[in-house]
Formats: structure tokens, sequence, C-alpha cells
């Protein structure tokens, strides 16, 4: 799992929307604390992310990563460099001498060699027109040389990074990155890190690439490593986590995946918000924050009174609770779905297209089909037992979040039974 600062506040009140007194931000659970059974195997800890937390990343240094994400004994830990994060930059942001300590100092249980992405484009800054460089940033489409040198450097990056972690004995496992641009050039950096002696290779840059792609890069590696290495070397794919992929996976030596794409769906799609263990996607129903900016300015620009969209979102939130005790009859729960949809209205969202919300029809469909499933009545996780009808609820970071840990542990049951997504 991915390691983006997710956490909640393990006290919040759901029925008062208030956060526990005396909260300490720095002691907020992660999913793994949320769960009698672990929701994922380790974490992944990307360099550049966690330095854009200053607080955090002291931490991470000072206590190392089992302690500071405070894991379970059998979790793991993977560190990587983050190169997604320097990718419009022409050399990659890390030493290798420098990344070996950090990865040792942190406690790391494998770590990556310091990569650059090889990507279809990238931005770049042109000067403004007084001379200086801040000017604005123009796409550019990344030639095959640039993809050229790109791939090279990652590898000499690699050859480095492998002769001084065998030279200074350090004790995690050193994983070699594979970059390319096609089948063939994945193959030729995965031949060559098998021939310095890495056993475990990771192939980047695969994390938006169609499952077609995926898979001829995938079937290309794991032939030329058999050439080399028979049955000896196994891969990482970053940013891979596509469940229909997963029972093709194991055929190829993948010992390991990181994403945190379920995580994020449950905010940033509008029809796959919630996930079940048997891979049905849900729409979570919005009830929006009156305290939000969109619906503050919402209420300005209509004429509408802060009393009466209070009144609203209250009655709402009041309802679906009543809903989930069973206590609606039919036509209040039609009564419901109106509420719903017009206070969700307030929010002026868009949809994936960019155009604004107005089918409400639409909305209302999605929303009634949860109601009717009611799909969390039927998990046995510890975050839908607890929160009830509220996982469901578009609202705020930490009913957002729960939902977000919920979907990672159904991604992770489907996972480890090899099952596909519908």
């Amino acid at each position: 799992m991915p390691d983006w600062g997710d956490s909640v506040d393990p006290g919040y009140d759901f029925i008062q929307d208030s956060f526990s007194p005396d909260r300490d931000v720095s002691k907020d659970s992660y999913a793994h604390e949320l769960f009698s059974g672990r929701p994922y195997d380790g974490i992944l800890v990307s360099r550049a992310v966690v330095e854009k937390a200053t607080s955090s990343y002291k931490r991470l240094a000072q206590h190392g990563a089992h302690s500071h994400y405070r894991l379970l004994p059998n979790m793991e830990v993977f560190g990587d460099c983050g190169a997604f994060e320097y990718v419009n930059e022409y050399l990659p942001r890390y030493d290798t001498e420098d990344v070996l300590e950090y990865y040792e100092a942190i406690g790391v249980d494998y770590g990556a060699s310091v990569d650059h992405l090889v990507v279809n484009s990238i931005y770049v800054s042109e000067p403004a027109t007084d001379g200086s460089m801040a000017g604005r940033r123009r796409k550019v489409i990344m030639s095959e040389v640039e993809c050229q040198r790109r791939v090279e450097l990652t590898l000499e990056n690699a050859q480095r990074f492998l002769t001084l972690h065998k030279r200074r004995r350090y004790t995690f496992v050193p994983v070699g990155v594979a970059q390319g641009w096609t089948a063939a050039t994945y193959s030729a950096s995965v031949r060559a890190l098998a021939r310095m002696g890495y056993r475990y290779i990771a192939l980047g840059g695969l994390a938006r690439s169609p499952s077609t792609v995926i898979m001829d890069v995938l079937q290309a590696a794991a032939r030329t490593a058999d050439e080399c290495a028979p049955n000896r070397v196994r891969f990482h794919l970053f940013g891979v986590a596509k469940l229909g992929l997963v029972g093709r996976l194991r055929h190829y030596a993948v010992a390991s995946i990181d994403s945190a794409s379920y995580l994020r769906k449950a905010w940033l799609r509008s029809g796959q918000n919630y996930l079940t263990i048997e891979g049905e996607w849900y729409t979570a129903i919005r009830v929006p924050q009156s305290s939000h900016p969109k619906v503050r300015a919402y209420i300005a620009q209509n004429g509408k009174s802060l009393a009466e969209v209070q009144s609203q979102e209250q009655h709402c939130l009041r309802m679906l609770e009543r809903y989930d005790r069973g206590g609606l009859s039919p036509e209040e729960v039609e009564r419901l779905l109106d509420a719903i949809v017009n206070y969700d209205m307030y929010l002026l969202r868009l949809g994936d297209d960019g155009q604004s919300l107005r089918d409400k029809s639409v909305s209302r469909e999605k929303y009634r089909h949860t109601l009717l499933a009611k799909p969390w009545r039927a998990c046995t996780c510890e975050i839908c037992r607890a929160l009830g009808i509220h996982v469901v609820i578009f609202r705020g970071t930490n009913r957002n979040k729960r939902r977000g840990f919920h979907n990672t542990w159904a991604f992770y049951q489907r996972l480890k039974l090899g099952a596909g997504s519908k």
C-alpha cells in the first residue's frame, strides 16, 4: 500500500460530525490498525512523497519505517524514490549512495534502485519574456533518444546500487528497476539487471497502461528472466492493481504489486466508490458538508439561507440513519432520495466528462441501487460493522478514507483468492 499520509481520527464522532477531544494527528490510525486481519502485506514508502510532509519525514527517519507506521510483525516495507515526482526533471532527484543509506536508516525490507521514468510526454518550463525561468510550462513529447537515455541512466544507477549494496553489506533486499517503452526495451532492461545479479526486479512506468500492454511487457520480461536465471527472478509491478489480471500474474513470477487506486476511488469516482468482496461497485451517497466552500458559494449565489441548507443537510443524515435501522417506509425512502439528490446539487460538482451533474435522475437511480442493495450490511470488515450506512456516505475525510480503507481490504480479499473484477 503506497503511503500518502492516509490516516483517520480513530475516535471521530459520525453522529455529531466532530473530531476526538484533544486529538493528536500523529496518532491517527492507518488502515492496518482498523482491521483484525491485515488489509495489505506492507507499505510502499516513496521518498519524494514522504519528504513533502516535513514532520512525518523526521519521525520516519528518527524511528524507522516499521515503528513509524506501527506495522504488524509480519508486515514489510518496500522503499522507492518516487520517480513520478521528478519525472519532468532531467536527472533523478537522488544520488544512489544517499538512497542506499536512507533505506538502511529507515529499515526497509526491500529497496528499489534509483530510476527515471520513461513516459509519453513531460512538462518543461519555458523562459519568461524577461529572460527569467518563471515562465509557463509546456507539454513535450518524449523522444526515443530521451527514452533510451533514461533507460540507460536507470541501468547505470542499478549497477552502482547493487555494487555498493554488496560492498557495504546492507541488510535489505535490493530491487533493480527496469524502465522501457516497448516490450522489447523492457526485456532488454530485465536482461541487463538479471546479468548484474538482481533476483528481484521492479517494472516501472506501467501504472496507466492497458492490460494488454502490461501483459505483453510482463510476458517478454519473464521469458528474458528465465533465459538469464531460470526460476530465480521474481517481479514487482509498480502501480498495477488490475483485478482482471490477478489470476494471470502468478504465472509470470510476479511476487508483489502496489497501488492506491482502490483507496482513491472512494472519493475520486462518481460511480465506483464502494467495492464488495464479490467485485461489485456501488456509488457513495453524497451529502456535502454545509461548511464546504462550494456549498457556501452556492448559498451566496442563489439566495439560500445557511440555516435552511443546514436543516436540509441534517434531515438527509438523520433519514439515512433511520433507513439503516429499518425505520423508513417505501414512500419515505422515495422522499429521502428526493432530499438527497436536491441537496447534492448544492455542491455544484462536475462529472467525469467535466460537465455539471444536473441529471438528477441518474444520481437518484445510482443512490437507489446503493440503498436497496445495502452492501455494507453484508460486509464482515470492521469498518462496515462499526460505521453502518456512514461508510457509503460521501462526506468528509473520515468517512471517505474509511471507505477507501474498506475498498483496499476488499481488494486484498479478492487478490488472495486470485479473483477478477466484474
